[in-house]
């Protein structure tokens, strides 16, 4: 903020000059960092009024135009220095404690206060521009001139970057919502990633659902590169160092933890409606990671051989048990003789070739790859035996509505029609309808138990 010079000299908001700031450069030089910067239109004897740059008195505007102006200028010389454009953050506290009658004069006056203040052309490299709106204020609660509305098509018009601050909207508004939509009309954002409390309160961030969901959205519309996250906030209780490493840590875990989201099977699920898979992913994420020596046994029943990597998947597993602890892996058995098999095999002419590699249902069926499998993984093999797994459906009714409701089998639907599936499940399961009408098909898996 332009209140916080670093200088013996006192001159006021309109005659603040770069060598004012000078030292902050050199910090951050040495620490090889870059400064953004804010123009300080409160904290004043010109802004008791609440009006600064939309203030009726001609005067007045004048003085904090002269001051935004002078921002600007410090901001460039700053991003020169430091070779990283500093945004130059424009907020004014511009409103009215009681309902106004003529809000358009008002919003007239700070649209004609930012032209002039921004008039001068800078190095784009060297500095941004960027206006941040804010819901309500104490002392302004009927009315904020530079509300979100007026500063997004300011922003558009003039093609500067929009501020959001998560703590200039009301408290059940989410903020992340807000991302994708005003991404379609402006080139940059800023953020001010911050924990309202019932009001712009700036308490330090948590790790919560606000900012996971912050972190998801930036990640998910590809809005990163376009992005600038600054954190905002302070708590005079605790530590200012320990607020900083807190919150940014918490801001960057929430982002790695977005990057980690399976995002392609997420936005699959949704392309194809099914609801049911997006909500089921979701959470089921949320537990992710575990830390490692977590479980007395880890499972993996006719799962990991699907994974991208099935030997980083099982080492996954290993991680996570406790010392003298248990992995069971569970996988199909060797298919010959197994009348499950059959019914498996009646897919694979309604579905696309698996690409080169994939493995197979029975991938780990033999008993020598599963025991590999384990050591390859770090694991110390143990135990392996088969388990008699028969499946029994009521009726036929009761077998298509099960074998139809597999993932191969809905992508088979809608690649040839449900239609045909059903008549090629009714041939298949001919072999196994017993003389009470239900329908039997031997299967069995084959379990490995091993040992970190």
């Amino acid at each position: 903020h332009a209140c916080y010079l670093d200088t013996d000299e006192s001159p006021d908001r309109d005659a603040i000059e770069y060598r004012h700031f000078a030292p902050w450069v050199d910090w951050a030089r040495d620490q090889g960092i870059g400064i953004d910067f804010n123009p300080t239109f409160f904290a004043h004897a010109k802004a008791d009024d609440n009006l600064t740059l939309a203030h009726p008195d001609a005067g007045i505007r004048d003085f904090w135009i002269e001051h935004g102006r002078r921002t600007r200028e410090i901001a460039a010389r700053i991003g020169a220095a430091l070779g990283s454009a500093a945004v130059n953050n424009i907020w004014v506290p511009d409103g009215y404690k009681d309902i106004p009658v003529d809000r358009m004069a008002a919003r007239r006056r700070l649209e004609a206060s930012l032209d002039a203040m921004t008039a001068e052309s800078h190095d784009r490299t060297h500095m941004r521009d960027a206006v941040e709106s804010k819901l309500f204020g104490i002392g302004v609660e009927a009315c904020t001139v530079g509300s979100h509305e007026f500063y997004l098509g300011y922003a558009i018009r003039k093609d500067m970057v929009l501020c959001l601050d998560m703590g200039h909207f009301h408290p059940t508004e989410n903020v992340a919502d807000k991302l994708s939509s005003v991404a379609l009309s402006v080139d940059e954002i800023l953020l001010h990633v911050s924990r309202p409390m019932r009001w712009d309160s700036d308490h330090v961030i948590l790790l919560g659902d606000d900012i996971l969901s912050m972190a998801q959205e930036l990640v998910f519309a590809d809005l990163l590169g376009r992005t600038h996250i600054g954190l905002d906030f302070f708590d005079a209780t605790i530590s200012r160092t320990a607020a900083w490493v807190i919150g940014t840590r918490n801001m960057q875990k929430a982002l790695l933890r977005a990057l980690l989201l399976p995002q392609a099977r997420l936005k699959a699920a949704e392309e194809r409606l099914d609801h049911t898979a997006r909500l089921l992913l979701t959470e089921e994420v949320k537990d992710l990671p575990f830390a490692a020596e977590t479980f007395d046994v880890v499972t993996g029943f006719n799962s990991l051989q699907y994974a991208g990597n099935p030997v980083a998947a099982l080492r996954e597993a290993g991680r996570v048990a406790k010392r003298g602890g248990v992995v069971v892996v569970m996988a199909f058995g060797e298919p010959e003789g197994m009348g499950a098999a059959a019914l498996i095999a009646t897919l694979r002419p309604f579905l696309p070739p698996p690409p080169a590699g994939a493995p197979g249902p029975f991938a780990l069926s033999d008993e020598v790859v599963l025991r590999q499998f384990a050591t390859d993984a770090g694991l110390r093999p143990v135990e392996i035996f088969d388990v008699d797994s028969p499946w029994i459906y009521a009726d036929e009714a009761a077998a298509i509505r099960g074998l139809t409701s597999t993932g191969n089998a809905v992508k088979a639907i809608e690649a040839v029609g449900e239609d045909v599936i059903v008549d090629a499940y009714v041939k298949a399961i001919a072999p196994f309808r017993q003389p009470d009408g239900s329908c039997r098909a031997s299967a069995w898996f084959r379990c490995l138990v091993a040992r970190p």
